[in-house]
């Protein structure tokens, strides 16, 4: 399942145990590897040439994994911007904003 902004999160590092709150999550698609186009000679002599002996193609681009990135706020960041929006609501309610 995946987190979404908001969720509390708990982290164990070396036998320490942090809880964070969830600020962002983003998702990249995978990239396929892009290979250098042979010319039209370079084709036809690899057609020509035996598999065992024929170099392989060079790679322009390397192929990306998909990542999901998930960025976190420390609890006490999360608490004091909640006692703040709880602040504003009892100002706001009692008129004097």
């Amino acid at each position: 399942m995946m987190p979404r902004p908001g969720d509390r999160v708990t982290i164990v590092r070396g036998g320490q145990t942090i809880t964070e709150v969830v600020d962002s999550v983003t998702y990249r698609s995978p990239t396929p590897a892009i290979y250098r186009s042979p010319t039209r000679w370079q084709q036809i002599a690899r057609r020509l040439t035996p598999a065992r002996w024929r170099k392989p193609i060079p790679v322009v681009r390397e192929a990306q994994p998909s990542r999901v990135e998930v960025k976190t706020v420390g609890v006490d960041a999360f608490e004091r911007h909640r006692k703040a929006l709880r602040e504003l609501e009892k100002a706001i309610e009692k008129g004097s904003f």
